[in-house]
């Protein structure tokens, strides 16, 4: 009868780290909405449905092995996401401005699902869980971390600004820059930190990664890949930028705010998204398949 029990216990405890998974990352995304971050809950949902795919492809070949000390730190680390969420619940309403341009705010948040990726693997297989579960918790690394790392990066603004002045210059607009000032004759536009790209290339960044793990290619591929992601955020949003300039120009207030902070910031967003899919799979895994293709 013990015998039974012990061979059963395995089989019943597989959900019980599902379970807690699906419930701490509904937490983390209920977070993200009550912080109205559009962008990023799109993304947070894709890289948790990756995770999703990732664990149920290999779902009859990873086999749980729990143990004490992983229980003991896997609920160590459930507990401390059940505590930067109650955190990051107050703080949204304590905050003044926008709590998402706030260093304590913004790392933890970003950061949580990388915890909760860890505390669960623990919770699974002990320490051993960690090497296990390797791809999905560097998944759910690559969603918050390049965030966190643009935090402490210079200002790209300046740059941002450059680069949209040469387009307008080539596209034969008068244009005068001063630092991060675009003149045009009928108007001057200021580009800071919410507009010089730095949000784009950071989920492009992560892009990168879900790429590498889901449809892996090997050689100065693997580095073309955060590049392409890095030119095509930037050069993208530069194009953003010198439309902006142009609506404000011709003292189109209504347009300027639909590409600046309405829908039209989302769908550049998404061109950025889907340029980068299309250099990844048309170019990057084309190369990856002539290659091995010359080498049987």
């Amino acid at each position: 009868m013990t015998t039974q029990h012990s061979q059963l216990a395995p089989k019943h405890f597989q959900y019980i780290p599902l379970a807690v998974l699906a419930t701490l990352l509904s937490i983390y995304m209920g977070l993200l909405w009550r912080y109205d971050d559009t962008a990023h809950l799109g993304m947070s949902a894709l890289f948790i449905l990756a995770t999703g795919m990732l664990l149920w492809e290999q779902r009859q070949t990873k086999q749980l092995t729990p143990n004490h000390r992983g229980l003991l730190l896997g609920i160590f680390g459930i507990v401390l996401t059940l505590g930067l969420s109650r955190f990051l619940f107050q703080q949204q309403a304590i905050v003044p401005g926008d709590p998402l341009n706030t260093p304590s705010v913004v790392v933890p948040l970003r950061l949580l699902p990388a915890l909760i990726a860890i505390s669960v693997s623990v919770l699974a297989s002990g320490l051993a869980g960690i090497r296990q579960f390797w791809r999905e918790e560097v998944l759910l690394l690559a969603l918050g971390l390049p965030g966190v790392i643009a935090l402490f990066l210079a200002d790209i603004s300046p740059l941002t600004a450059m680069f949209s002045a040469g387009l307008l210059q080539v596209g034969g607009f008068d244009v005068v820059r001063e630092g991060v000032l675009i003149n045009l004759p009928n108007g001057t536009v200021e580009v800071y930190y919410g507009c010089s790209g730095m949000e784009s290339i950071c989920y492009l960044l992560s892009l990168s990664a879900l790429f590498l793990i889901l449809f892996p290619v090997s050689g100065f591929r693997q580095y073309m890949a955060p590049i392409s992601g890095i030119v095509l955020g930037f050069v993208i949003n530069s194009f953003r930028v010198a439309l902006m300039a142009i609506l404000w120009a011709a003292r189109d207030v209504e347009r300027f705010d639909y590409w600046h902070e309405g829908e039209g910031s989302l769908i550049f967003g998404l061109m950025a998204v889907i340029a980068f899919g299309a250099f990844y799979v048309g170019v990057l895994q084309n190369l990856e398949s002539r290659q091995t293709a010359s080498t049987l």
